[in-house]
């Protein structure tokens, strides 16, 4: 490994010409060193210039404005495989609700998956709820500065155990996200395998002991910023010296590409039933992606063979409720992991007398349209419920047969160091 990290390169040395200096001037290390000297000096010498860069040209997040325990937790659960321009008004809206670590964990999941409804990956709002809940019963509401008893927390994998314990703790582990593996395969580029193993190995080699935190984060805002996936300002990097795939020229090749699989197209039908004006929702239970989040009922191709998907045989399966005159209310599309998923809606206000009994579901309401938007509900369904909660559109269109030909489908609208968390 030791062979991978030789800092010998010729070029531009961001410590002693601006990221904007025309020509290159000479960052060799003077080849009578031993090896092991080599490597540390050109490890320092990289070291100072990514710090010096991000300490001058961080992005201002309110984590880093006024950092606490309490923030980096949440913000960390929240940026896990999430756009930080998505998480910056999700994390606003929740620290208001949700200010520390107690009301965090006294409010109801339903109340904290409310306030986490579509930001996606609803796993992490439940663990984080856990989590809140375990510091106060366990840890007199302090992060734990073990890290083995930091990754025995509800959620914590390897990178959140790393980036928690780094930024919030001061604890020296690398934080390895997919904007560091883009920052490392070009650093090392054709020298190292770009494989997890392997770029955790270098990670840990080039870590900044005495500022962890700032480090990890420094690799992942220069993945997002400048070290982008296409289109790399190399020309601004502070790492333009010592980075390999630059040299060759070749800085997008790396890290090397590898097919994405196809997604699969799924056929959808969900029915918005309404009775004296209030619309159904149905509860899904404690298993799945979805777990405890509210949704209008529906089947998809996945479940029901397309050919059946008819919303009158939707809604009974889910409710054995009967109804008749369906209208087409609207269409959604949406993507999950591997699914292009198409959501047909339809809407009736024609229920036969009858109780709701529910097949697969653990709770019902019967909700006024206006307060929709307050249920813990995903992203695509939400969209559903803007469209029943307008003013009625769309052609009636009776019983609907069992297909409809898609030429007939209308087209949709387009740095706090202690452990206690305040």
């Amino acid at each position: 490994m030791r062979s991978l990290l030789r800092f010998e390169f010729s070029g531009y040395h961001p410590l002693e010409h601006g990221p904007g200096a025309e020509g290159r001037s000479v960052a060799r290390l003077e080849s009578m060193n031993p090896p092991a000297q080599r490597d540390q000096r050109g490890l320092k010498s990289l070291r100072r210039a990514i710090l010096a860069w991000y300490d001058r040209e961080a992005r201002p997040f309110p984590w880093r404005e006024r950092p606490s325990p309490y923030w980096t937790l949440v913000s960390e659960f929240m940026l896990q495989q999430t756009q930080v321009g998505t998480v910056l008004p999700y994390f606003e809206a929740f620290i208001q609700r949700f200010p520390d670590l107690r009301s965090l964990a006294r409010a109801s999941e339903e109340a904290v998956l409310a306030a986490w409804s579509g930001l996606g990956y609803y796993r992490r709002a439940r663990a984080l709820k856990r989590v809140a809940e375990t510091l106060l019963r366990e840890h007199a509401g302090r992060l734990p500065e073990d890290p083995t008893a930091l990754a025995g927390l509800p959620g914590f994998g390897p990178y959140t155990t790393a980036a928690v314990g780094s930024i919030a703790l001061g604890l020296a582990l690398p934080a390895v996200d997919g904007n560091v593996r883009r920052v490392l395969a070009r650093w090392f580029a054709g020298q190292a395998d770009e494989n997890e193993r392997s770029l955790e190995r270098l990670a840990e080699r080039v870590l900044d002991r005495r500022r962890p935190g700032d480090w990890n984060q420094a690799l992942m805002e220069l993945g997002a910023t400048l070290c982008t996936r296409r289109g790399p300002r190399c020309l601004l990097c502070p790492a333009r010296g010592f980075c390999r795939a630059e040299r060759l020229g070749r800085a997008e090749d790396f890290p090397r590409a590898r097919s994405a699989p196809a997604l699969v197209r799924v056929s959808r039908v969900a029915v918005a039933a309404r009775r004296r004006g209030a619309l159904l929702v149905l509860q899904r239970g404690d298993e799945g992606a979805m777990a405890g989040l509210w949704e209008l009922p529906a089947l998809d191709s996945r479940e029901v063979p397309s050919e059946r998907l008819d919303p009158k045989d939707v809604l009974f399966r889910l409710t054995r409720l009967r109804a008749r005159g369906f209208r087409l209310r609207g269409r959604a599309r949406s993507v999950f992991t591997r699914y292009r998923i198409e959501t047909v809606l339809y809407e009736t206000q024609a229920l036969q007398a009858g109780a709701v009994r529910r097949e697969r579901h653990i709770a019902h309401r019967w909700v006024r349209p206006g307060a929709l938007a307050e249920l813990a509900a995903g992203k695509a369904e939400k969209r559903l419920f803007a469209i029943v909660a307008a003013p009625a559109g769309g052609a009636p269109v009776g019983d609907p047969p069992p297909r409809h030909k898609r030429s007939s489908r209308p087209r949709a609208p387009r740095r706090d160091r202690r452990s206690i968390i305040r």
